[in-house]
């Protein structure tokens, strides 16, 4: 800080410039950005799924029948499957890392579908990234 109590601009890019060259500095910093803003990095680098809640509604349904490239789901009993699957496991969850490990490692398989097609589902709406999609 500066005696008028601004903060000085210059003297924090000279300290990120030596941390370049400091490997106990860089990691310090990158520590405190890490913890500091997470959601922030997640977002500038496209990644970012915060605040992404998880829930069944009716334009999702249409999703499935009508909209999904590949093969709609058309059976009136496979749609209450995936509802099923999805209230038990995937509703008012966060969309999360964790969340994408759970479902990748859960053992029944056709989670592993619904969830895709939910993702598919927030691709379609804009809700998340080209990159996060990916």
């Amino acid at each position: 800080m500066k005696d008028d109590g601004s903060i000085d601009y210059s003297l924090a890019l000279e300290i990120l410039a030596v941390a370049r060259g400091d490997e106990y500095l860089k990691n310090a910093i990158l520590r405190f950005v890490v913890q500091e803003f997470r959601d922030d990095l997640k977002r500038m680098l496209g990644i970012s799924f915060a605040g992404i809640k998880l829930t069944w509604i009716e334009d999702f349904k249409i999703f499935l029948r009508e909209r999904k490239k590949r093969r709609k789901v058309k059976d009136p009993e496979t749609i209450k499957y995936y509802r099923s699957l999805f209230m038990k496991y995937l509703e008012g969850e966060e969309l999360s890392e964790e969340l994408i490990d759970y479902v990748v490692n859960h053992p029944n398989m056709w989670l592993r579908n619904v969830f895709r097609h939910y993702i598919q589902y927030l691709y379609f709406r804009r809700r998340i990234s080209p990159e996060t999609f990916g």
